[in-house]
């Protein structure tokens, strides 16, 4: 199992509920209702203004359709998809460098 820092849970954790309300074809507000808060709080957890509490946090991810280990797993999608964009800038940048300095 992987382990994650308190840092890039607060990042991954909001990201992957929005990856999987998005993979669940279901809007904000479609989502929120079903789960029983408001889309702004739910805005807010994805994008990682605040942190659900854990009642709200279980009823999110069954509204996706996803258990702890679904959801664990996703966060490793995430997780990657990140690294890989992050370097796919970093390669853009020095490619960019290559080409001036050419």
């Amino acid at each position: 199992m992987s382990n994650y820092t308190l840092k890039e849970l607060q990042k991954f954790v909001p990201l992957g509920l929005c990856v999987a309300r998005k993979r669940s074809d279901l809007t904000l507000d479609q989502a929120a209702a079903e789960i029983g808060i408001s889309s702004q709080a739910l805005q807010k957890h994805e994008k990682g203004y605040n942190l659900p509490q854990l009642e709200v946090f279980l009823k999110e991810l069954t509204t996706y359709g996803l258990d702890f280990a679904s959801f664990h797993q996703l966060l490793l999608e995430v997780k990657v998809t990140q690294r890989v964009k992050a370097l796919e800038k970093k390669v853009q940048a020095l490619a960019e460098q290559l080409q001036q300095e050419g």
